[in-house]
């Protein structure tokens, strides 16, 4: 998705879509990882490596929430390499009385470094006929193996829980909002891309054992636009109180890209999910319709219990 890291399992990356999720989750704490290994298939590919942590009523003011977030996306075999590190605030409002529907607005900002190996590149004044000297001259003229920039990002999002077992959520985020330069040479036409991304998700209950979750992503980066639909599958094998575990499933779509395949347990306070695109476009000539594997977990510390104390419903959508 233009020059931004993208995951299949976007809800399993919160922080990552959107800075007004911080702090939407029914606990005190909330830590999360995700790993992304794409096109292993055909050279290096791109591996990704994601860790987020979360915790509410900062300064003891129930309303806002705080998160940090850490990133790095390695590239190809020449070791290009984004790291990130972000920091998170939110504020949530309830809008009515029974506190069944509310609005956050977050804002976060992040520091972004993009370095490179030019040693690992081969250019062609490199080479003598038809022999190559890695230690001959390569003609170019790189100001830097690495630059960095500063990187806002602002969001919020409305949250309808319809009652404890049924909830609907939508959210606008706008990413590099300052569009800073991004390229070695510096050059002032080599801009990043502002991204934006809307986000719907929603939580249905088909008996009491099983629900259903939909969910829609629209990110446009530039030129590139980006649309994943589809659904999990929620089965619970205990739901009581105090606990809840369950298996889910799912197929979702990348327009023009791939069909993912998602597959997950959750456990009360911890849930694993494991994903793998199967690409549909032209690189499966080249990849043999294999994409990206994908493995995200998300765990929940203190946890409150939910669907009976007055305050915002936060229902899961994981």
């Amino acid at each position: 998705m233009g020059q931004d890291i993208h995951f299949s399992q976007y809800n399993q990356s919160p922080l990552n879509l959107n800075p007004s999720l911080t702090g939407n989750f029914n606990a005190k704490y909330r830590l999360v990882g995700n790993f992304r290994n794409q096109w292993s298939s055909i050279g290096e590919g791109y591996k990704t490596y994601s860790f987020s942590a979360e915790g509410k009523n900062l300064f003891k003011v129930k309303r806002i929430s705080y998160g940090l977030l850490l990133f790095q996306d390695q590239a190809g075999s020449e070791n290009l390499t984004q790291s990130n590190f972000a920091i998170n605030f939110n504020y949530s409002q309830n809008l009515n009385y029974d506190s069944t529907l509310s609005v956050s607005i977050g804002a976060g900002l992040s520091y972004q470094q993009v370095k490179v190996d030019v040693n690992s590149f081969s250019f062609d004044k490199q080479y003598v006929g038809n022999s190559y000297n890695p230690n001959n001259p390569n003609g170019e003229n790189f100001n830097s193996e690495s630059f960095g920039y500063f990187n806002p990002s602002v969001g919020s999002h409305i949250n309808y829980a319809i009652n404890s077992d049924n909830a609907i959520k939508f959210g606008i985020a706008f990413h590099n909002l300052l569009r800073p330069k991004n390229s070695f040479l510096q050059l002032e036409d080599q801009q990043l891309e502002m991204r934006t991304a809307y986000h719907f998700s929603s939580t249905f209950l088909v008996n009491q054992l099983i629900d259903i979750q939909p969910s829609v992503l629209f990110m446009k980066q530039g030129k590139a636009q980006e649309v994943i639909t589809g659904s999990n599958l929620r089965y619970y094998f205990e739901k009581t109180r105090y606990a809840r575990k369950a298996i889910t499933g799912g197929v979702f779509y990348r327009n023009k890209d791939a069909a993912i395949i998602n597959v997950g347990l959750e456990l009360t306070q911890t849930s694993l999910s494991f994903s793998y695109d199967i690409g549909t476009s032209d690189l499966t000539q080249a990849n043999n319709n294999k994409g990206g594997l994908e493995i995200s977990i998300v765990h929940l510390i203190n946890n409150y219990k939910p669907h009976y104390k007055r305050g915002t419903k936060c229902p899961n959508f994981m």
